[in-house]
């Protein structure tokens, strides 16, 4: 799933970046879209730690109140990245 999401997004920077026109510097879209990527990267990082300690027979309550608190943290900070980036755009 997560490498589908890689794909996915890679192909709409792309996509949004032909329709756009090529800029010399940085636009909206695409800071929007790095936000993307890292979010896609900590979901893939967690899912390595998470199997590490699965594998390393931690208890399975804490793997999973890791899980949540990293999936809200990272939810948070995707949402309020994608509030500030816009809300600097339309300043």
């Amino acid at each position: 799933m997560l490498a589908g999401s890689l794909f996915a997004t890679a192909i709409n920077m792309r996509s949004a970046s032909t329709a756009l026109g090529g800029e010399a510097g940085v636009t909206l879209v695409d800071k929007l879209h790095v936000v993307t990527l890292l979010t896609i990267l900590l979901a893939a990082t967690m899912c390595v730690v998470s199997r590490i300690l699965f594998d390393s027979k931690a208890k399975p309550a804490l793997v999973k109140k890791l899980n949540y608190t990293a999936f809200t943290l990272a939810v948070l900070t995707f949402v309020l990245a994608n509030i500030i980036l816009i809300g600097l755009a339309a300043a």
